[in-house]
């Protein structure tokens, strides 16, 4: 369906804009879990066949996706924060789009769109999160109860951030407190996989939908079993974009 993609490299790391045959002027920023890879001209989402029915779709619907190859396990770094904040600004740079973007998260890439959201110069105008990984410190308890997990995220988090195994705590506060003081008007959607999870819902996101709840923030999360792919779920997405962007017309408006 893409009528053409293009391809750059920012920071040594390869990236590709897929480009819609009809823009509607919205772009979709796609952020990976662990093995999301960019090679040349071909990525995860390309090889996949339902990976690339979603992207496909997206690109039907008019949107501009964008990518990059954040690495085996970026765990929210500062190196992938700052390559992502990089990709940001060249596409907005570079192609005619509208400058709130959309977000679309998977796994632990959740981690780096919520420290997007908290950024003063680049907008977000909406947040799809798919499997996430919200709650770093949550994610580190739980891999506590199983030794060889447990060693194989603390070698992954030092390494993405630098640091001893005596700093991690620290490292996975932060990202919790980045996640707990979330924007109360931000629009999200959910959709997690129940059992077989790559990340434990019970973990990461229920407390999430608890903790809207209690503070009366909308927030629709839907459940499904294992064996659904990604692009069963490209029409409630797209939708949920589009009611975004209907929103900030209205607020033109009404300004007007």
């Amino acid at each position: 369906m893409s009528v053409s993609k293009r391809n750059t490299t920012i920071e040594g790391e390869e990236c590709l804009i897929h480009l819609p045959a009809r823009p509607n002027g919205y772009a979709i920023l796609i952020l990976g879990d662990r093995n999301h890879f960019v090679k040349e001209s071909s990525s995860l989402w390309l090889q996949h066949p339902s990976r690339n029915d979603f992207i496909d779709g997206l690109l039907h619907a008019g949107y501009t996706v964008f990518y990059c190859d954040l690495g085996i396990a970026h765990w929210g770094n500062d190196q992938a924060f700052r390559l992502v904040e990089r990709l940001v600004n060249y596409v907005l740079r570079n192609e005619i789009l509208n400058k709130k973007i959309h977000l679309f998260a998977e796994g632990m890439g959740t981690l780096l769109a919520i420290r997007l959201i908290h950024h003063p110069f680049i907008h977000v105008r909406s947040l799809v999160l798919f499997n996430p990984c919200l709650d770093l410190l949550a994610h580190m308890d739980e891999e506590k109860k199983n030794r060889f997990f447990y060693k194989r995220f603390v070698k992954e988090i030092t390494e993405a951030y630098g640091i001893d195994e005596g700093s991690i705590e620290e490292v996975c506060q932060k990202r919790k407190q980045e996640m707990d003081t979330l924007p109360a008007t931000k629009p999200i959607r959910v959709f997690q996989v129940i059992y077989q999870a790559p990340y434990s819902p019970d973990n990461q996101i229920r407390p999430f939908l608890n903790s809207r709840k209690e503070k009366e923030q909308t927030l629709i999360a839907t459940y499904f079993l294992p064996g659904k792919t990604i692009d069963q779920f490209i029409d409630p997405i797209i939708a949920f974009y589009k009611n975004n962007e209907k929103k900030n017309i209205r607020m033109l408006k009404t300004e007007d």
